[in-house]
């Protein structure tokens, strides 16, 4: 019977101490998974705004997604929808569309107030929550008092005062973007890579103090073999002279050294590897918002069918998000003045779709297509996006993303 040969003691190597590294890497570094959600509550929207005032990058995908709904026309279809479209107008709802989009955006909820002639009777025009932190759905302790519908019954605005002022819930329109079971308030674009970008932007910050400690020079000086020092050492009034003329030329301090040296200058460099992690924790972000990837990452761009989809991607984003405000603007604004009218967006043309019109255009200047061929090809053009916009909307209604 063959006697089992011990294993030898392990050691301990380079390769398995650098695991053990990583493993305790893991284990300190904050997890997305086990960071505390945001509080589904108006005290959350001060800390997106910030965040979203304090990143470019947030900021810089939030006001370009703001700004281009903001420039798409729009009009009232159904019902009384001359008289809606010219009560809106004289609200100002041109002036102030745009800040609704960015707070929805934003924080995912804005509210609009309902302003009654004298009698209570008329609705007399529409105007905006200024501050949208001011707001709270009217509580009883801490519990929100809400219907049989589970919607609320009255809302609280915080005054410059100090007052708190009582709101019917029949006069506040509480739009949201993102609705979530179990949510009483809305979620936007930003709550979701809330805690990513946070993470990113310490990240930076620390690399960046790091970098700047990391570049400064250092000097080391090293003795010359076989030179003897000096024989006479300096005096004190020699020294104190010395001190005197360096501090004209801004220097504290000085270091005499009595013999024969030589002197060497480095500079310590920053690890490459925290790049990969930054562009982990950017493109999680850039997902978040649905911007496309390819407007950042270069190496990205080298591959025009990823560029694709990606600008399909992005656009079907925009598409969902405005079909989200037509229909909060519809349930919460339009109907409670009309309920046979409804609100809707133009929709913005692709990207993609932009080249291709523009590759028949050029086909066509160069003699190189009938006219009548050319008029088919984008009548189909036309049709094939139609069909792929209604099937997106479809999809989207069937999801529940639609009216209430």
């Amino acid at each position: 019977m063959e006697a089992k040969e011990q294993s030898s003691p392990s050691t301990t190597t380079m390769e398995d101490k650098s695991k053990i590294e990583n493993l305790i890497a893991l284990a300190v570094a904050p997890s997305r998974l086990t960071q505390p959600a945001l509080e589904d509550s108006p005290e959350s929207w001060g800390k997106l705004i910030e965040l979203t005032i304090k990143s470019p990058l947030v900021s810089g995908a939030v006001t370009t997604i703001a700004s281009m709904l903001d420039t798409l026309p729009w009009r009232i279809e159904g019902g009384k929808a001359e008289d809606i479209e010219e009560f809106l107008r004289n609200s100002g709802f041109d002036l102030w569309k745009f800040e609704v989009i960015f707070e929805l955006l934003v924080t995912g909820n804005s509210f609009l107030e309902l302003v009654m002639n004298p009698r209570g009777s008329v609705i007399d025009r529409v105007v905006k929550i200024e501050d949208i932190t001011t707001i709270d759905i009217k509580r009883e302790g801490w519990e929100y008092l809400l219907d049989e519908n589970g919607k609320p019954v009255a809302y609280i605005q915080q005054v410059p005062r100090g007052d708190r002022v009582e709101i019917p819930a029949k006069r506040m329109c509480h739009l949201k973007l993102w609705r979530y079971p179990g949510r009483i308030f809305g979620v936007g674009l930003v709550e979701p890579i809330y805690f990513y970008e946070k993470q990113r932007m310490e990240m930076i910050s620390n690399l960046m103090l790091f970098a700047s400690k990391l570049n400064r020079p250092f000097m080391v000086l090293t003795k010359k073999e076989g030179r003897e020092g000096l024989r006479n050492v300096l005096s004190e009034e020699q020294i104190h002279d010395i001190e005197q003329a360096l501090k004209k030329f801004g220097s504290d301090g000085a270091l005499l050294l009595t013999v024969p040296f030589n002197v060497e200058f480095g500079q310590t460099s920053l690890s490459s590897a925290w790049v990969p992690l930054l562009k982990v924790l950017t493109g999680e972000v850039l997902v978040g918002l649905g911007i496309p990837q390819a407007l950042l990452f270069a190496e990205l761009r080298t591959t025009p069918g990823l560029v694709r989809s990606q600008e399909k991607l992005f656009h079907n984003k925009i598409e969902s998000i405005i079909s989200r405000f037509e229909a909060e603007m519809t349930s919460e604004l339009i109907r409670k003045i009309d309920p046979e009218a409804k609100f809707v967006m133009e929709r913005p043309t692709p990207l993609y779709m932009k080249d291709v019109v523009e590759m028949i255009g050029e086909l066509a200047r160069a003699g190189m297509l009938e006219p009548e061929l050319v008029n088919k090809l984008l009548q189909r053009t036309w049709t094939d996006y139609s069909i792929a916009s209604s099937e997106v909307e479809s999809e989207y209604v069937s999801e529940g993303g639609g009216e209430e």
